[in-house]
C-alpha cells in the first residue's frame, strides 16, 4: 500500500489542483526508506520505492514549470 497508495494518491491530487494554481503534496515515508533493515525487506523496499517515486515526480513537476510543490514528509519514528 505504501508505494501504490503514494503513486495513485499523488496522481489524483495533481488532477484536483487547478492548472496554474500553487499547491503542495506531502507523501509520508518513515526513516526505514534510507537503509535496508534485516527482516523488514518488503517494508524497506516499499518505502525506498516511495522515496524514488517522489523524487521523480518532483523532477517532472519542476521540468513542466508547475507551481505545485512535492515534499516528502518524514516523521522521526
Amino acid at each position: 500500500i505504501n508505494y501504490l497508495g503514494t503513486g495513485n494518491g499523488t496522481r489524483v491530487a495533481l488532477r484536483r489542483i487547478p492548472p496554474r494554481k500553487p499547491g503542495a503534496i506531502g507523501p509520508v515515508a518513515n526513516t526505514i526508506s534510507n537503509r535496508a533493515v534485516p527482516l523488514q525487506r518488503p517494508g524497506s523496499g516499499s518505502e525506498h520505492a516511495t522515496r524514488g517515486f517522489t523524487a521523480a515526480a518532483r523532477t517532472e513537476l519542476v521540468y513542466q514549470g508547475s507551481p505545485v510543490r512535492l515534499t516528502m514528509v518524514r516523521p522521526p519514528w
